[in-house]
C-alpha cells in the first residue's frame, strides 16, 4: 500500500521549530505566510511574461510610450505643418530619419506624441509607420525610421500623408461583437499595448474595419495589415475574442502632392471659400472621372464602391441622360477632345433607347427604358441632345428631338399637368407613380426646345405647365415645406427671361427661401457647414446650388438686390460643401487602388 503524502503543515514542522515557531497561532501565521509567497511569485512570473510580450509586440515595432500615456491636446498652426511635411518629404528624400528644422516650437517639446506617416506612389495603398516618443521630434524620427526601414524612398512619395495624434478618448474595452462608439471619417482607434495595433480614421473607413453597427471586424484587417508590413496572420489572433483596453482618438491631418500641402479633414481637402479657378479646376477633375467611366460602348460605370473596388450593375437612364447633359455642359466652359470623344459615346449609347410611339401618323418618340417609359428620362434626353448640338454644331438630331417634344406634349394633361411613367407596350399610364422632379424637368425640355427651333407650341406647353405647378401642386403649401425642386428653377429662371410673369419669380423665391432655411449653416463640424439633411450628401448640394445660381439670375434681374445676396451666399456655402466632399488623393491613398476613384 502506498504510504500516504504528509499534510504540508506537518511536513513545515522542522522548518517551523527551527525557526522557533511550535504554537499554533504561530503554525497558521506561517501557514498563511507561505500563502502569499506562493501568490507573489506567481504575480512577479506573469509580469514577467508580461514584459516579455510587449518587447515583442504582434503589431506596430515595440515602443516605450502607448496610449495611455498621451494627455491633453495638440494643435498645429498651418505654417508649422507645412514645415514639418516638408522636412519629411526631404527626409524621405535624402534618406535619413532626421526632420530638418523642425519649428522651435516643436524642437523644444518632450510632451509623449503619437504620429503617423503614409506614403504611396499612388498606384498602390500606402504604406503606414505609426511612431511614438517624448516630444513631436522623436515620434516623426520613429515613424520615418519605419518607412525607411520598409523600402520607402523619395519615388515611393508621390503622396504623403502626416497624421499627428490630437486628442484621445478615456480608455473603453473592447468587446467582440459590441459596437464601438466610432464616428465615421473622424475617429481612429486603437487597441492595448499587448495588441499593439492603431488605426487611422481613413484606413477604418478605407479597409471597412467597422461595420454600420459599429463592431470592429478583425476579418477585414488583411489589407490594412498589409500597409503596416505586418503579417495577414492578426487578423486571426486569438486575442480579438477577447476583451481588450481600446481608445479612439482623431488626429490633424496634412497632405503633401501634386506640389501643395494642405489640411484634411474626414479625408477630404479643407475649404472654406471657392473661386474660379478652383471651381475650374474641381469640374474639371469630375469631367476626367466621367470620361474615364464611358466604357467602350458609351455606358457608364453608374456606381463604383472604392471598398473592395466594385463596380454595380444597377443603372438609371434617367441620370445617364442627365450626365450626357453635364459632359456638355462642361464641353461649352472647358473644350477637352478627350471628354468630346466620351460624350459623343454616351449620348449615342443614350439614342439607342429612343424608339417609336403610338400612332406612326402622330411622329413620337420615347426614351424605353426596361418596360416603361419615364417622362423624366424623355425630358433629359431632349436637354442633352439639344447641348450637344449647341456644343458641336450638329442638329442632326432635329428630327429625333422633334419627336420627343411630341410625345411631352402628347403626356401633358389640359390642367397642364403631365403623366409621369406608362407602362409599355401598352401605353397605359401609371396613375400610382408621381415623381417630384419630372415635371421640372419636362419643362426645361419644352423650353429648350423653343430655343432650339423657335416653335411656339414647346413655349405655351411649358408655362401651361408651370402655372399648373405654382397653382395647383404647391398651392398653400408653407413655404419651408416645398420642394426642393431645382429643375423648376432652371425652368422658371429661363420662361421668367422670355415671359416676364410676376408669378414665376414669386415661386422661385419661394423655392429659394425653402432651400435656405433648410441649409446647415452653424455645424460645430466646419466641414459640414452649407450641406443639406442628416447625414449630409453631396448630390443634394449640388442640385441645390444649381438651382440657386439660376434663381439668382432672375433675383439680380428683378431688382431684389438683398435676397439675391442670400442666395449667392447659400449657393457659395453649398459649392464649397461640395468642394470638401471631391475625392482627391488625400481621401484615397489608403484605397487598394488609389487613382480609380479620382
Amino acid at each position: 500500500m502506498p504510504t500516504a503524502r504528509p499534510h504540508l503543515a506537518a511536513r513545515a514542522r522542522p522548518l517551523l521549530a527551527w525557526a522557533g515557531l511550535r504554537r499554533p497561532a504561530a503554525l497558521l501565521f506561517a501557514w498563511a505566510a507561505l500563502r502569499f509567497l506562493a501568490a507573489l511569485v506567481i504575480v512577479l512570473l506573469a509580469a514577467a511574461w508580461c514584459r516579455g510580450a510587449e518587447a515583442s509586440p504582434p503589431g506596430e515595432p515595440a515602443t516605450a510610450l502607448w496610449w495611455e500615456d498621451l494627455e491633453g491636446t495638440l494643435r498645429l498652426e498651418p505654417a508649422d505643418a507645412e514645415a514639418i511635411v516638408r522636412g519629411v518629404r526631404d527626409a524621405l528624400a535624402r534618406g535619413d530619419a532626421g526632420v530638418e528644422d523642425l519649428p522651435a516650437r516643436w524642437a523644444a517639446d518632450r510632451a509623449a506624441r503619437i504620429v503617423f506617416l503614409s506614403a504611396t506612389d499612388g498606384s498602390r495603398p500606402a504604406r503606414v509607420a505609426m511612431g511614438a516618443g517624448r516630444g513631436l521630434g522623436a515620434a516623426l524620427e520613429a515613424s520615418l525610421r519605419e518607412l525607411l526601414r520598409r523600402g520607402v524612398r523619395d519615388r515611393d512619395a508621390a503622396w504623403v500623408k502626416l497624421d499627428v495624434v490630437s486628442e484621445r478618448s478615456p480608455r473603453r474595452t473592447y468587446l467582440p461583437g459590441v459596437p464601438l462608439a466610432v464616428e465615421k471619417l473622424m475617429d481612429g482607434v486603437a487597441f492595448s499595448r499587448d495588441l499593439s495595433l492603431a488605426f487611422l480614421p481613413l484606413e477604418v473607413a478605407s479597409h471597412g474595419l467597422v461595420d454600420v453597427p459599429g463592431r470592429w471586424l478583425p476579418s477585414r484587417l488583411g489589407p490594412a495589415l498589409a500597409a503596416r508590413g505586418l503579417p495577414a496572420a492578426l487578423r486571426n489572433d486569438p486575442r480579438w475574442r477577447k476583451p481588450s483596453a481600446a481608445w479612439t482618438f482623431r488626429t490633424e491631418s496634412w497632405f503633401a502632392g501634386g506640389g501643395e500641402i494642405f489640411r484634411l479633414q474626414r479625408g477630404h481637402r479643407r475649404v472654406e471659400d471657392v473661386d474660379p479657378p478652383r471651381l475650374l479646376g474641381a469640374a474639371r477633375a469630375g469631367g476626367e472621372y466621367l470620361r474615364r467611366a464611358v466604357s467602350p460602348d458609351g455606358r457608364f460605370t453608374y456606381s463604383y464602391r472604392p471598398l473592395g473596388g466594385i463596380a454595380e450593375d444597377d443603372y438609371n437612364l434617367v441620370r445617364h441622360a442627365g450626365t450626357v447633359y453635364a459632359m456638355y455642359e462642361l464641353l461649352e466652359e472647358a473644350g477637352d477632345a478627350g471628354l468630346l470623344a466620351a460624350a459623343e459615346r454616351a449620348a449615342d449609347y443614350l439614342l439607342r433607347f429612343v424608339q417609336p410611339f403610338g400612332e406612326a401618323e402622330d411622329g413620337m418618340s420615347i426614351l424605353a427604358s426596361e418596360d416603361r417609359v419615364k417622362l423624366g428620362g424623355v425630358a433629359l434626353a431632349i436637354v442633352a441632345l439639344v447641348q450637344r448640338s449647341r456644343v458641336t454644331g450638329d442638329r442632326g438630331s432635329a428630327a429625333v428631338l422633334e419627336r420627343l417634344g411630341r410625345y411631352l406634349l402628347h403626356s401633358q394633361r389640359d390642367d397642364g399637368s403631365f403623366v409621369h411613367e406608362r407602362h409599355l407596350p401598352s401605353g397605359r399610364p401609371r396613375e400610382d407613380f408621381v415623381s417630384d422632379y419630372y415635371p421640372g424637368e419636362a419643362l426645361l425640355a419644352l423650353l429648350r426646345l423653343n430655343a432650339f427651333d423657335g416653335g411656339e407650341r414647346w413655349l405655351e406647353a411649358a408655362e401651361r405647365g408651370a402655372r399648373y405647378l405654382i397653382r395647383v401642386r404647391d398651392r398653400g403649401v408653407e413655404t419651408r415645406e416645398l420642394i426642393h425642386d431645382h429643375w423648376l428653377l432652371y425652368a422658371l429662371s429661363e420662361l421668367y427671361r422670355r415671359r416676364p410673369g410676376e408669378e414665376y419669380l414669386e415661386h422661385a423665391m419661394r423655392i429659394c427661401e425653402a432651400i435656405i432655411a433648410r441649409q446647415t449653416v452653424d455645424s460645430p463640424h466646419a466641414d459640414l457647414r452649407g450641406s443639406y439633411g442628416d447625414p449630409p450628401r453631396s448630390t443634394p448640394a449640388a442640385t441645390r446650388s444649381e438651382g440657386l445660381l439660376a434663381a439668382h439670375r432672375m433675383a439680380s434681374g428683378s431688382g431684389r438686390a438683398d435676397l439675391a445676396q442670400r442666395i449667392l451666399e447659400a449657393a457659395r456655402r453649398g459649392v464649397a460643401f461640395q468642394l470638401r466632399t471631391q475625392l482627391g488623393p488625400g481621401s484615397t491613398l489608403h484605397l487598394e487602388d488609389p487613382r480609380a476613384p479620382l
